[in-house]
């Protein structure tokens, strides 16, 4: 498939493994540049050389979850080495958040932070570039309990 993407720079959050690997890997596949953004370099390495050895520009940076300034700075690094960010693939994950009826508003403060602000500061980060450039995506990937409480955070298909 042919989406016009020579060319472009997306930045994948959780792109390492899973949902952000695949999103990451479709993106290169189709002549984006990707940086994939994550906690730590254990996996984002691996990530990094298959997509390169794909015949893609690759780079991995580290983005620290729990650090206000860490989705900006992770911007920031995507733009020193590939240049402006087009796409934003914003995979949240985080810790799930404690039952609902818990007393526990610090695990739930956590969850928060992971799942949502950091979000919200990486849509900050990219937005002015892509307004400037007339042109740019956004694409949020979160668990289904941001919809619906599910009790204890497991996962379940919500209708």
């Amino acid at each position: 498939m042919e989406l016009g993407l020579d060319g472009r720079i997306a930045l994948v959050t959780g792109g390492s493994r899973g949902i952000g690997r695949a999103s990451a890997e479709a993106l290169a596949r189709e002549g984006a540049a990707v940086a994939i953004a994550g906690r730590g370099a254990e996996g984002m390495d691996g990530a990094v050389a298959a997509f390169r050895a794909m015949g893609g520009r690759a780079e991995g940076i580290v983005m620290g979850k729990s650090d206000p300034a860490g989705p900006g700075a992770a911007v920031a690094a995507c733009e020193s080495v590939l240049g402006p960010v087009d796409m934003l693939v914003a995979n949240a994950g985080g810790p799930p958040p404690p039952p609902f009826l818990a007393d526990e508003d610090a695990g739930r403060d956590v969850a928060v932070q992971q799942n949502l602000l950091v979000t919200i500061r990486l849509i900050r980060a990219v937005l002015p570039g892509m307004r400037d450039r007339c042109w740019g995506r956004i694409i949020t990937v979160t668990r289904t309990s941001v919809r619906e409480v599910i009790d204890g955070g497991e996962s379940r298909v919500v209708g």
